[in-house]
């Protein structure tokens, strides 16, 4: 399990590749979050996020899910006050990475189950009295939600 909770570390975290970056600077929410905290001179996008790998597809491709590295004025960029913040799940095409899922929850869940080949993802969580969950399904080229529960 990811959590969004940026004081929780990641088990694994990797710096996150320049393919992976090119992709998120063309992000919107990411273009606006630079815009209102520029990148200093010295500075990279780099800095602004981590990954971890996972395996979605088997353990011969490498997948990764990406994470904002919440520190000062980016922190209500990437999570809201309650706590939520975005996911990017990246899988590798042809020697670069194509974004396969973006987003947001109190954590994120890669599952057993399986559509497509690819495992089933899950984001959501408990803010208050009210819990929600999204379960997200491969079909074939990305994810896409196949069920949202709000309780």
């Amino acid at each position: 399990m990811f959590n969004a909770d940026p004081s929780e570390r990641l088990a694994r975290p990797m710096p996150v590749p320049d393919a992976v970056l090119q992709v998120l600077s063309k992000d919107e929410m990411v273009a606006a979050c630079v815009k209102e905290n520029p990148i200093p001179h010295s500075g990279s996008l780099a800095s602004w996020f981590v990954a971890s790998q996972i395996h979605l597809n088997g353990s011969d491709e490498t997948d990764l899910v990406v994470l904002p590295i919440t520190q000062g004025d980016r922190l209500m960029c990437f999570h809201s006050v309650e706590g939520i913040g975005w996911f990017w799940v990246f899988r590798p095409i042809r020697g670069r990475y194509e974004l396969a899922l973006k987003t947001a929850g109190l954590g994120l869940s890669i599952l057993d189950s399986r559509h497509n080949g690819y495992r089933d993802i899950q984001s959501g969580g408990q803010v208050g009295k009210r819990s929600t969950r999204a379960m997200f399904r491969f079909d074939g080229k990305a994810y896409r939600e196949f069920l949202k529960k709000t309780e």
